[in-house]
């Protein structure tokens, strides 16, 4: 999961360490870089750009309240390069990280803003032929395959890319990769 701060990402960053999955998976986080010290209690509460809120379900916004004070214990971890600043785009990020995994969790620049529009991030997944679920805008896996990719719909749930609706996404999303981390090995 990208370091960088976004609701998208505190917010599933959240759910994961609530739920205690968080240490079964590789991820990035610098909690320095958000804009003000509780973004994870903004975010349960708060409304997106649109002002409908980041998450409707009390439940959600609770275990995202509770997993984000564990976060703030952690405030900082680099799996790739602690130095985000210079390793922008494409080759920058380290092919270890995909061989030690079995699939990657993009969380696509934009979710709650408007705009579409597909960043490297997705990219890196597909030039490692590594499995993904995109945590992005809705529609963001069928353009992909209007584009001759091939996704993963025959090995999981993609039916989050078809919810217009944010909180709802987010919920299927964090269900989805929740049900993926828990699998076993074999």
């Amino acid at each position: 999961l990208n370091r960088r701060i976004a609701p998208h990402r505190i917010i599933l960053l959240s759910l994961l360490k609530n739920s205690n999955l968080l240490n079964q998976v590789n991820y990035s986080l610098d909690l320095t870089l958000s804009v003000t010290e509780d973004i994870g209690l903004d975010l349960a509460t708060g409304t997106a750009y649109n002002k409908d809120p980041y998450l409707k379900n009390d439940k959600f916004k609770n275990n995202t309240i509770n997993g984000f004070f564990k976060l703030k214990k952690i405030k900082k971890k680099v799996v790739d390069f602690d130095d985000i600043s210079n390793v922008w785009g494409f080759g920058f990020e380290q092919k270890q990280n995909y061989v030690d995994s079995y699939f990657s969790v993009i969380t696509e620049t934009l979710f709650y803003e408007y705009g579409h529009y597909i960043s490297e991030k997705s990219f890196k997944g597909i030039q490692h032929l590594h499995p993904f679920v995109i945590v992005g805008k809705p529609g963001i896996l069928k353009y992909l395959k209007s584009k001759g990719f091939k996704t993963f719909s025959e090995f999981w749930d993609e039916s989050y890319d078809d919810i217009v609706d944010n909180s709802d996404r987010m919920e299927a999303l964090y269900t989805l990769v929740e049900s993926l981390i828990n699998k076993t090995n074999e």
